[in-house]
């Protein structure tokens, strides 16, 4: 039997029902993570067919990185879970996805990183929400999987606009250039996992995937991802950084 994560609480997050876990069985038995073949194997390797495009857009056809790992695509729950950790100070969620992707996706892979690399965030924006979301991730997931986790090899070195208030042309260049890479942290390193929490139209990842690899070509980056956004054009203001 899978270990389950045990609750404080007495009501599900999601239905509010009366419950003993965090999310009662009948919402976990809703959320698509749980049976979802296509996911339980790394979506850069998969060959894409038509069924799976409007997965695509930046994200898997232009990557930067090797491999993708999500944790379900960004629909119900995990479009509830995720603002709330993001927006609603609610980081004890953090603990409950690392723990599903680990129960749902860590479990399909052949072999794990050496380390654990969470997506950065400027410091006003971290005074501003009192945490990284996806640094609670990565946290856990190190936890978890004794794997360590660099917390301070890349930073971002100005702030920002919000990347989820821009069009893509507008995130490219709200990105670009934005992230500062300690050589030394990745000296004797030869696979990294980059933890996030959601990803839209993988501008942030491929921007920071491109910094990496200028100072450590032999890296083999694979990216840990809670949630995936299907992309439209017509809506550019998906969630996202």
């Amino acid at each position: 039997m899978k270990p389950t994560l045990k609750a404080i609480w007495h009501r599900c997050l999601l239905c509010l029902q009366s419950t003993e876990q965090v999310i009662c069985p009948l919402c976990l038995a809703d959320s698509g993570f749980v049976n979802a073949p296509l996911l339980t194997q790394d979506l850069v390797e998969f060959n894409l067919n038509d069924s799976t495009e409007h997965f695509a857009h930046d994200v898997i056809v232009n990557a930067k990185f090797d491999g993708l790992w999500v944790l379900d695509i960004y629909q119900y729950p995990l479009s509830v879970l995720i603002p709330k950790l993001k927006f609603y100070q609610q980081p004890h969620l953090a603990r409950l996805m690392a723990h599903w992707f680990i129960l749902h996706r860590v479990v399909h892979m052949d072999s794990l990183p050496d380390v654990l690399i969470p997506i950065p965030i400027h410091w006003r924006r971290m005074w501003r929400r009192g945490y990284n979301q996806s640094q609670l991730l990565c946290d856990e997931l190190s936890r978890c999987l004794k794997i360590p986790c660099l917390e301070n090899a890349v930073m971002r070195k100005h702030y920002t606009k919000p990347q989820s208030e821009l069009n893509l042309d507008a995130r490219r260049a709200n990105i670009k250039g934005v992230f500062k890479v300690d050589i030394q942290a990745f000296k004797d390193v030869s696979h990294i996992a980059i933890v996030d929490d959601v990803i839209t139209t993988g501008t942030t990842m491929n921007d920071l995937c491109r910094s990496i690899y200028q100072v450590a070509p032999h890296i083999r980056i694979t990216v840990w991802c809670m949630g995936l956004s299907v992309y439209e054009p017509a809506d550019e203001k998906a969630v996202g950084k």
